[in-house]
């Protein structure tokens, strides 16, 4: 969430680069808590107050941060975006493709890698702003 709140991180990237760098950051971050992540997974539906906790202090903090991210961005958006769903859905996104890789051992089962699926994600949450073509 720090790498959103620093306005120097990825100003200079195009939009989908930027949009990419994100998701990868994402993905990262799911990793250093790896542990973590497997426990809510798997485990943590048995303690209904920690997964409420996990919830209200991890998930929904990151998607605020993200849709606070979506919202900032110097590009005009295409229509009213719902940014608080959009970032709900690159979060799930992104959660989904790192817990199929963690389950296979660190291989997608689609045998798509992280640059072509975050490669993919970053087109379609693009299409969330105008394009010079669209004005």
């Amino acid at each position: 969430m720090a790498f959103l709140d620093d306005p120097a991180a990825l100003p200079a990237l195009p939009l989908r680069d930027r949009l990419a760098a994100v998701a990868r950051a994402g993905l990262r971050r799911l990793e250093q808590e790896r542990d973590v992540n497997r426990l809510l997974v798997r485990d943590l539906a048995a303690f209904p107050d920690l997964l409420a906790q996990v919830r209200e202090q991890e998930l929904a903090a990151v998607v605020g941060t993200v849709a606070g991210w979506l919202r900032a961005q110097p590009e005009e958006p295409a229509g009213a975006p719902d940014w608080d769903a959009l970032a709900s859905v690159l979060m799930s996104a992104v959660s989904h493709y790192w817990v199929l890789r963690d389950v296979y051992d660190g291989t997608h089962p689609h045998g798509i890698d992280e640059d072509r699926y975050l490669g993919a994600l970053a087109d379609l949450a693009a299409r969330a702003w105008r394009t010079p073509a669209d004005r």
